[in-house]
């Protein structure tokens, strides 16, 4: 276990900053998380999601709790595909659709060709699934998935 295994509440400055940034980043509704409950451990990085009605016993102490959406604040942190596939459905921007060789290429974590004006990370829908991540830069988009995923 941790120095810290009690999971907090994350902080309303903190809690904003992050639906502020869901928001301006992937035109995610400001409402996404609102019957969520963010976390944190005192002292580690890492935010965390859970359900709102969600209440850990006093000096609970696990390992996870919930979805993890990002190790770091943004704008440094990149959102977890686990998160992704669950809030990430309904965004509007920063959106990359990818289908037949271009999907496979991914998939197989050969870059695939975007368009240069595409940069930063990317939330990579297959048809009208979230995939999880893409980071885009000098035209060509990277998977972000968790290495055990890829075709490979």
């Amino acid at each position: 276990m941790h120095a810290s295994d009690v999971f907090e509440p994350l902080n309303s400055e903190d809690s904003a900053t992050l639906v502020a940034w869901l928001t301006a980043r992937y035109g995610l509704s400001p409402s996404c998380l609102a019957d969520h409950q963010l976390w944190q451990r005192p002292g580690a990085k890492p935010i965390w999601v859970t359900a709102a009605r969600f209440a850990p016993p006093p000096d609970f102490r696990c390992e996870t709790m919930g979805i993890m959406v990002m190790r770091k604040m943004p704008p440094a942190g990149k959102l977890t595909s686990t998160f992704l596939q669950r809030f990430g459905q309904s965004a509007k921007r920063n959106v990359v659709r990818l289908e037949g060789p271009s999907l496979e290429r991914f998939i197989a974590r050969d870059p695939v060709p975007v368009r240069e004006s595409v940069e930063g990370y990317q939330i990579v829908f297959a048809g009208n699934r979230v995939l999880g991540a893409g980071f885009a830069k000098s035209g060509q988009l990277r998977s972000q998935l968790p290495k055990a995923w890829t075709a490979r």
